[in-house]
């Protein structure tokens, strides 16, 4: 015969599962009456043995009470997966608008470094200092002289710095002042 679910083997009219098996004959489409029966008179049927089934094999009645729970926390998981992925997706976009905001920024900030570098560089040339110089009345040095320290020696002849001349007043400049009359003049 062939073995049971649980491997064990199954004996002639043993009932598995709740089912009794079926013998040869009525395997064969022959009823049992009509089966050969031995000389000594009528063939002893044995009696079906009912055995429970096995631990290892699961019920197969489930109630929708049963499946409930799992079905609530397979919801539950699709839910909160979904929300997770709003949430998610949510924050990325923010992010993204954050992001733009920031290199909009940036741009602005190297343009106006880049500004400010032009104006340095402008200010620094040889033109705008020498400009500048006048403007504060400082006047070109001439030959520098340099003191070796260790031995206290003067190297170069070292030169004062003489003033440029000093602009006289000229005609233009002091009829443009006679011409504006006091302040004390008109009272």
């Amino acid at each position: 015969m062939s073995s049971s679910r649980a491997g064990l083997r199954s004996r002639p009219g043993a009932v598995r599962e709740g089912r009794p098996l079926q013998t040869k004959s009525a395997r064969s489409g022959r009823s049992a009456a009509n089966a050969a029966q031995p000389a000594g008179g009528r063939r002893r049927q044995a009696a079906p043995i009912s055995v429970p089934p096995s631990p290892s094999v699961p019920s197969r009645t489930v109630t929708a009470s049963s499946r409930a729970p799992f079905v609530v926390l397979v919801l539950a998981l699709a839910i909160g997966g979904l929300i997770g992925l709003v949430l998610l997706n949510t924050a990325v976009n923010e992010n993204a608008f954050r992001l733009h905001d920031l290199e909009t920024r940036q741009e602005k900030l190297d343009e106006e470094e880049q500004r400010l570098q032009q104006a340095l560089e402008n200010q620094e040339s040889p033109e705008k200092l020498a400009k500048r110089a006048q403007e504060l009345d400082l006047v070109p040095a001439g030959d520098p002289g340099f003191v070796v320290l260790p031995e206290g020696k003067v190297v170069g002849t070292p030169v004062p710095a003489t003033p440029p001349p000093s602009p006289t007043p000229s005609a233009s400049a002091s009829s443009g002042s006679s011409a504006s009359p006091s302040p004390s003049a008109g009272r």
